[in-house]
């Protein structure tokens, strides 16, 4: 009897997304999301509870794997968003991204998205708040690496898995996911944003759309720009922006 051979009359039936891997994964995290809902809906409904001790551990590991999936899909998108407008122009670690990106730390996913972020563009510093509660939010998966700990009673070298640990709240377990889910759906219409924007093509090397508008909001009025003066603006324009000349005058004539 094979879950692939179906009963379409007596069935309950799922079908398998197969749209492009960008979009395949956004399902997958949903499907893990939700399941740590359901689990948590079906306790909270049913009290007093019976089964709750037999689902801390798939209840705590689908949210670990949740928290993975999306910190990986917010790592794939800053990838994207670096290799279509900043490679070579930003020190993104290129490298630490294809070590990891296969891994199952948290600590590690996180710590990639922190140090790489915010080279992006000038205003994924707004997000920098979301960032550092993320971190508050995981911190209790922190460090588990590959180990498994809410998979098995034991480690690989035989030690018992939270041992340390009596009791869990699935109140505050469920909470800390949904703002998790929260802060890092921003991070993620964030970096789509910009993205939309410099599909515009209203940028050129590291200056960015926002940028060119802050930079022109401090250009004195049009009919000032044949006065000498207009000379000391543009100096003191390129050297607070660290532009060229070249830049600076590709501003001006947007």
């Amino acid at each position: 009897m094979s879950f692939k051979d179906i009963d379409f009359e007596n069935d309950a039936i799922a079908w398998v997304c197969h749209f492009g891997s960008e979009m395949r994964n956004r399902y997958i995290i949903e499907g893990f999301f939700k399941t740590a809902n359901l689990i948590y809906d079906n306790i909270k409904k049913n009290q007093p509870y019976i089964y709750e001790d037999d689902l801390v551990y798939p209840f705590l590991h689908t949210i670990r794997h949740t928290y993975e999936l999306q910190l990986k899909f917010i790592m794939y998108n800053m990838y994207v968003f670096y290799k279509n407008y900043k490679d070579g122009i930003i020190d993104f670690d290129e490298i630490r991204y294809n070590e990891i990106k296969l891994k199952h730390s948290i600590g590690d996913l996180y710590d990639f998205i922190k140090d790489n972020y915010y080279k992006l563009d000038e205003r994924c510093e707004n997000d920098r708040t979301n960032i550092e509660l993320i971190y508050d939010l995981i911190s209790d998966f922190i460090p588990e690496a590959d180990l498994d700990p809410y998979r098995y009673a034991e480690d690989r070298q035989g030690n018992e898995n939270m041992a340390d640990i009596t009791q869990v709240s699935f109140d505050k377990a469920v909470n800390s996911l949904q703002i998790f889910k929260e802060k890092t759906e921003a991070i993620l219409f964030s970096i789509d944003k910009l993205d939309k924007e410099y599909r515009l093509g209203t940028y050129f090397k590291n200056i960015s759309r926002h940028k060119i508008y802050v930079i022109a909001k401090e250009l004195p009025n049009f009919e000032t720009w044949k006065d000498s003066s207009f000379d000391g603006v543009k100096n003191n324009l390129k050297q607070k922006y660290n532009l060229s000349s070249n830049e600076l005058c590709k501003i001006i004539n947007i």
